[in-house]
């Protein structure tokens, strides 16, 4: 014990508070150590341009074993950029990884809040079926409408105006402009160091938000640095009356896309689930809290996410990695079921054309209820009727099989008159498109799936099949089965059997 040089253990090790080193030794009389941690500190700890309540400098302790942990962190990241950016699945496939990531995180939310979580929650948020949605999952699916629209703008600017708009989509307000918030917070009664845990003033919460866009825009520090200089000042700061964590967060990863001149995750830094600390981080916040406000060192904070960059990159490698053989497994399976129900099919066509020439031949020669066989073994003696009575048995032949013949020929050109008379023009893709976008917005029952499907087959007087609804939306035979079965439920399609299978017809309105 006595070779152990605790100012090393207590920086390169853990960046431990005061208290931390308290517990670990088990013993209160620790200034003496504790002064010779802050004294191996200090060479290495660099002065942000990111001010406190008192408008002292905060600071970062960036010595040799820091800056290992964040350049790994670094790797984990770009590891998650090249994991995504080398996925190679289709749009629907893609879009089907997001959503994966995102029920993630709202599973994670669900935490938070305490909700149970299921397939239907993940549904109702993902395509904005708000109405059945308590107030916890309503705020849930407000704080994913945010993360998709900086999804989609991760390259706005990181201001005033960002942080506004991701309020005003918590809060579904439709202010076109919100203030900062306006009323002051209480003290809590139990604060020993009412100066350092002080949230800051209405007046001072324009001039403080100005100093943090300006760190996070024009530092030179690392964007891990940066993602928890960020959690800690909006924590802190409160510009808002509500939803802290979660702009803490949202603006963080906003920083995450934007990166620094190493790294930048554009889009995919939403889909990183570091709203983990959200959830398991509150208790240790509380605990390092008023370090960082006593030394203004920030360090504390950076080192423990750390761990939770870490987690969440694995998880998200893992992720696509485990979605692209999931994808392949799929398709193996689906073109496995597409070549038995071919086969099957094929074999079916052939008795059933069988069937078709056998009740063809019949209908025409048996008039009697006769067998082909018999009708033959019978030539002799109808041979023999012809020479007694031959003006009967020609006249009577004569009439008989043309006239059948006409009207099979007849009946044919009917059935294929028909459905031909009915056919309208196919829609383009970009039609298709809208016409799907259309179906979405207005029938809330439909899913994208079959959304996608119906908008590409509702010629009236065609005939489309499960097998179809398989290959175009890639999903098991099951599915695609209950897809259209609740397509002719809903009144889209009507379900017809022809020969042995059924078919499903759009339904003219």
């Amino acid at each position: 014990m006595a070779n152990i040089d605790y100012s090393i253990k207590f920086t390169d090790e853990v960046y431990a508070t005061k208290d931390d080193v308290a517990n670990a030794l088990q013993t209160t009389l620790i200034d003496d150590t504790w002064d010779k941690t802050l004294s191996y500190r200090l060479p290495h700890r660099i002065l942000l341009p990111l001010r406190n309540l008192g408008k002292a400098p905060f600071r970062v302790t960036l010595n040799k074993a820091m800056l290992g942990r964040i350049n790994e962190c670094d790797l984990k990241l770009q590891e998650v950029k090249k994991a995504f950016l080398s996925y190679n699945g289709d749009q629907f496939n893609t879009n089907r990884l997001i959503k994966t990531e995102y029920s993630n995180i709202i599973r994670i939310m669900c935490q938070k809040y305490g909700i149970d979580y299921d397939e239907e929650l993940l549904d109702d948020i993902y395509s904005k079926n708000y109405e059945a949605l308590s107030k916890e999952e309503l705020l849930i699916a407000h704080y994913i409408d945010a993360l998709r629209e900086m999804e989609e703008h991760f390259a706005d600017p990181i201001n005033e105006d960002l942080i506004t708009r991701l309020y005003s989509i918590l809060s579904a307000s439709l202010d076109a402009f919100i203030l900062y918030r306006q009323v002051e917070y209480q003290q809590p009664a139990n604060t020993f160091y009412a100066k350092e845990y002080q949230t800051a003033p209405v007046n001072l919460i324009e001039t403080m938000m100005e100093n943090l866009f300006d760190f996070v825009n024009n530092s030179a520090q690392s964007v891990i640095v940066k993602f928890a200089a960020v959690y800690y000042s909006i924590k802190l700061i409160k510009p808002f009356e509500k939803y802290h964590d979660e702009l803490a967060m949202l603006l963080a990863k906003m920083v995450l896309a934007h990166g620094d001149r190493y790294n930048r995750l554009d889009n995919i830094a939403m889909y990183l689930p570091l709203e983990e600390i959200l959830v398991n981080y509150n208790k240790r916040y509380d605990k390092v809290l008023g370090s960082i406000q006593k030394e203004n060192d920030i360090t504390y904070i950076v080192f423990d996410f750390l761990e939770y960059f870490k987690n969440a990159s694995n998880y998200i490698i893992d992720s696509v990695v485990n979605f692209g053989n999931k994808v392949m497994k799929e398709e193996v399976r689906r073109d496995d079921e597409v070549l038995k129900e071919e086969k099957k099919e094929i074999e079916e066509e052939k008795v059933s054309e069988q069937k078709e020439i056998e009740v063809e031949q019949i209908s025409i020669f048996d008039h009697d209820n006769q067998t082909v066989e018999e009708i033959k073994e019978e030539k002799p003696v109808v041979v023999e009727i012809k020479k007694e009575e031959p003006p009967v048995v020609i006249e009577t032949k004569k009439e008989e099989i043309p006239t059948i013949r006409e009207e099979v020929s007849k009946e044919k050109e009917i059935k294929i008159a028909k459905p031909i008379d009915k056919i309208q023009p196919v829609m383009n893709e970009r039609e298709a498109t809208k016409y799907e976008k259309y179906l979405l917005e207005s029938d809330p029952r439909l899913k994208k799936g079959q959304a996608h499907f119906y908008a590409r087959h509702c010629t009236v007087g065609m005939y489309y099949t499960i097998k179809q609804y398989k290959r175009m939306v890639g999903c098991v035979y099951e599915t695609a089965r209950t897809s259209m079965e609740d397509l002719v439920t809903f009144g889209y399609y009507k379900k017809e059997q022809i020969k042995n299978k059924f078919v499903y017809t759009p339904v003219v309105k």
